[in-house]
């Protein structure tokens, strides 16, 4: 009888042990479950409350987006620098400033652009500054830097309108609107079959940790703006002179951002 008694709690402890092991595991995977549906609620929850009320104020290097924000802000002629970090503020878009919107001004600079898809969420509309006049020389960095804002999944599934601004147009050498438009989109076309070619030749694995990009355009088809969900229009513009008709040259920038802030677009 001695024998069989160490037999028997040996027994019961291991009974023990796979009633843990069998309801343990669903017991700890629920709890995972509900913490992982806690913490996306949070993320969820703060997202949505994000509100997109600002117009960003972008484009390459020596475009003169942030000179152009002065006079949008100040209506004053100031020398300026590159960006080397963001600038808000807030801009009157009517004579008795009951409307306004706030601008804000992205670093231009190559190595700071990412920075761009951090202010898509709060994008109401993007204003893409291009220097008209050397639009010939920079077409490439140009087309390059548009063609990721556009591939951006929030610029495209919240049809977030985009103005180009065809600066510098007081110059004798600045490309017409129209014609501006016509290089950028057989610019972005080439970049379109390059991109698309090195997505293709990446492993899924790859794929999951690039940077999220979607084909822009109709596929067999040379690319047009208009094949965008995206509302994107052109202007000239100047703000370039101590003049206050050079201000007057932004005229058509700021009723856009209107017909923007305003929901007319």
């Amino acid at each position: 009888m001695s024998t069989t008694a160490p037999a028997a709690t040996h027994s019961h402890a291991s009974a023990g042990k796979n009633e843990v092991a069998l309801f343990g595991l669903p017991a700890l995977l629920l709890i995972v479950a509900i913490v992982s549906i806690a913490i996306a609620a949070v993320y969820l929850r703060r997202a949505s409350g994000v509100k997109a009320d600002s117009i960003l104020l972008v484009g390459a290097r020596g475009s003169g987006k942030t000179n152009m924000l002065a006079r949008l802000e100040h209506d004053a002629w100031v020398e300026t620098h590159t960006s080397l970090k963001d600038n808000s503020v807030m801009v009157a878009l009517d004579d008795e400033g009951k409307l306004c919107t706030r601008v804000i001004d992205v670093p231009g600079h190559e190595k700071l652009r990412y920075q761009t898809h951090h202010f898509t969420p709060v994008a109401r509309g993007i204003v893409f500054v291009l220097d008209a006049a050397r639009l010939g020389k920079d077409i490439r960095q140009v087309a390059e830097y548009l063609y990721d804002i556009l591939t951006d999944s929030r610029v495209a599934q919240r049809e977030i309108p985009i103005l180009l601004a065809c600066h510098k147009a007081d110059l004798a050498t600045a490309y017409a609107p129209k014609r501006c438009r016509e290089m950028l989109e057989t610019e972005i076309d080439r970049i379109r079959v390059t991109r698309t070619a090195a997505v293709d030749s990446q492993t899924a694995e790859q794929e999951q940790h690039s940077a999220a990009e979607r084909y822009l355009g109709y596929e067999g088809e040379t690319f047009r703006f208009d094949h965008l969900p995206n509302d994107v229009q052109e202007v000239a513009c100047s703000s370039l002179q101590e003049t206050s008709e050079a201000n007057d040259r932004l005229g058509s920038v700021k009723e856009w951002m209107a017909d923007v802030a305003a929901g007319r677009t």
